[in-house]
């Protein structure tokens, strides 16, 4: 499986997800597209509900449910 990462735009935020199969120590990561467009500071750690409410929007999308 060549996947490595899957990844979602919501409300101006960014998230990141390792596939892992291929990045077994990889870890999710969250940023302000407007305010960080070079996505230099990770907020995945001060922001972990918006990284749960984003990874279960991508779950829905990937697995094909609507809501």
């Amino acid at each position: 499986d060549n996947l490595r990462w899957r990844w979602v735009i919501h409300e101006g935020k960014k998230l990141i997800v390792p596939a892992p199969q291929n990045e077994p120590k990889g870890k999710a990561e969250l940023y302000e597209i407007v305010g960080d467009p070079k996505e230099q500071k990770d907020l995945s750690a001060e922001e972990s509900s918006t990284v749960k409410e984003l990874n279960g929007l991508l779950d829905q999308w990937w697995d094909g449910r609507t809501k």
